[in-house]
């Protein structure tokens, strides 16, 4: 039902900025975009965009770095710490001037005069679905159920009508295979013939996981292509996320109309960004056990930590919606919450942006903002916003949460030693690093068995223990306390480990406090089933980074 067309049409836009040449200093010099490296006469121009999630780089104590994961960058040399490369800027001198030149090569898809009728209906979370005269599809249905470890359950209930309205679509769209957009319990109730549209990802994770669910209808599209669905007027292409996740986003078209969902992706097409009609984007942040699960900090270290994140995060939204310049911007995929009692306390600390946050910004720069809390169904004709509704009134889903808890704590409460340290000693990991691993109950202070796993050498030691010890200084140690249910279920599945961190269902303390990348990645991307793979393993360099997230972030 699709056709391929061609290599998505671009349009190049030059930007060009002017600094004065008396300003730029012998050394590194830190402009509003830009950081310039003068070596005597030799010059050296780069962005300040950081490479991995977008943040914006600053200085600190003569050291640049990105506040959201520490990237630290090395202007002298052209590098991050991890030896990432960050590309030059092409400037000219000219009559006491520097002139910087960027040019960004943007993705176009040609829209027609047609005045499409579409109907978005905002569902839940990333749930979304666009119906128009010959075409209807939805965007990452999460419904029912829970994600990562069961951390996770939707804030807003469900209309009770969303099985019979996703399984009336043409296609269903799935951007990326985290649990809240990629929901085993929601893709249970969706009729097997379904079309499925996923990204032509390196490790076919999300293809995977479908067929293995019985859904085998699927298409996988190729990033920066242009598709067209035959008999309708849909046009689309798929954009990759900016880093070194398998995550990404659609844009399309719809006679005038134009859309972009980015989802969750950091700086998706590398900020290579369309200018569109609607645009709908993830807004709330809180979506990390970092740094709320980990002991390393205090709790007012934490609580500052948690305020500049959301800060960063609703500052990145911002420069999107300055290079988009949609007409509608509708926030979303941000709407999970810590519902079991035992994470009450992650519900209160772990603060996220509102809605309303982006009201302001939104009012400044005649933007209309579309809030889902108070209207779910826009109806447009071409790029005019024709009536924003409610959804029918008491038809909301009756799903019991806590029913469904009790039974996935009731599978997962026996412990199989001998199972656990095979699974350790078949790892193959290696690395500098002893992991003590203690299991726990739901409140963190009854512990059922404290284990050591020493990665140091090849032939990896299992051993269970009494007592933990930080002995030796040249040694890296981290110390993961979970909870026993989150913990069996992970390890039983080889599901990945961050969906423990990300869920909020284990407490870290680290040793020095240094992000331990080889170990989650390992843990997370290679030692886990295939349907599970979070990261393409083509991405050397970005997979070996060192992110190092340290009290240099408490700013």
């Amino acid at each position: 039902m699709f056709k391929k067309i061609k290599k998505i049409n671009t349009v190049d836009t030059k930007y060009k900025t002017k600094i004065e040449l008396s300003k730029i200093k012998e050394g590194s010099n830190l402009f509003n975009e830009f950081i310039i490296y003068k070596d005597k006469e030799n010059l050296s121009v780069f962005d300040r965009k950081c490479d991995h999630s977008g943040g914006k780089i600053i200085s600190r104590d003569g050291t640049h770095i990105c506040p959201l994961h520490n990237w630290k960058f090395n202007p002298k040399i052209g590098k991050y710490n991890n030896g990432v490369t960050k590309r030059k800027l092409k400037f000219l001198k000219k009559n006491d001037n520097l002139i910087i030149q960027n040019t960004e090569t943007i993705p176009k898809l040609l829209t027609t005069n047609k005045l499409n009728k579409v109907k978005i209906r905002f569902v839940n979370h990333a749930f979304v679905i666009f119906e128009s005269e010959n075409i209807k599809f939805a965007t990452d249905p999460w419904a029912i159920g829970p994600a990562f470890a069961n951390g996770w359950w939707l804030k807003k209930p469900t209309h009770v009508d969303w099985i019979k309205e996703l399984n009336s679509c043409n296609f269903i769209f799935i951007s990326h295979n985290h649990p809240d957009h990629l929901n085993k319990l929601t893709l249970s109730k969706i009729r097997k013939d379904m079309l499925f549209l996923i990204p032509d990802f390196f490790t076919d994770s999300t293809g995977i996981f479908l067929e293995e669910l019985g859904l085998k209808n699927l298409f996988r599209g190729k990033f920066l292509y242009e598709y067209e669905f035959v008999n309708s007027d849909l046009k689309f292409c798929i954009l990759k996320s900016g880093d070194f996740r398998e995550d990404s986003g659609i844009y399309f078209t719809l006679g005038n109309f134009s859309a972009l969902l980015d989802v969750d992706s950091n700086s998706i097409n590398f900020m290579r960004l369309p200018k569109v009609t609607f645009y709908a984007s993830s807004f709330a942040g809180g979506s990390t056990g970092f740094p709320i699960m980990f002991e390393n900090y205090s709790e007012s270290e934490k609580k500052i930590i948690v305020h500049n994140n959301i800060k960063i995060l609703k500052k990145l939204k911002f420069n999107n919606l300055k290079k988009i310049k949609p007409d509608f911007f509708m926030p979303y995929a941000g709407f999970f919450s810590e519902e079991m009692e035992r994470d009450k306390y992650v519900k209160t600390n772990n603060i996220k942006n509102k809605i309303e946050n982006y009201k302001s910004f939104c009012d400044k720069n005649s933007i209309h903002l579309l809030n889902v809390d108070n209207y779910q169904i826009f109806e447009f004709e071409g790029e005019n916003l024709l009536s924003q509704k409610k959804q029918t009134k008491n038809k909301k889903l009756n799903f019991e949460n806590q029913k469904y808890f009790n039974l996935i704590k009731k599978n997962y409460r026996q412990i199989d030693e001998k199972y656990i340290k095979n699974y350790f000693l078949n790892s193959k990991f290696y690395d500098n690093l002893i992991l003590y691993i203690t299991l726990t109950n739901d409140s963190f202070k009854k512990n059922v068995a404290t284990y050591k796993i020493d990665f140091t050498s090849k032939l990896i030691k299992f051993s269970k223990i009494k007592k933990i010890s930080f002995s030796k200084k040249t040694i890296k140690y981290l110390h993961i306390t979970s909870r026993l249910d989150a913990f069996l279920e992970t390890v039983y599945n080889k599901n990945p480990w961050e969906d423990l961190m990300i869920g909020f269902q284990c407490k870290i303390f680290r040793v020095p406090n240094e992000y331990n990348v080889n170990f989650w990645h390992h843990f997370s991307n290679i030692y886990v089933t295939s349907k599970n793979v979070r990261t393409s393993n083509k991405c050397l360099k970005c997979i070996k980074l060192n992110q190092k997230i340290v009290n240099e972030m408490i700013i």
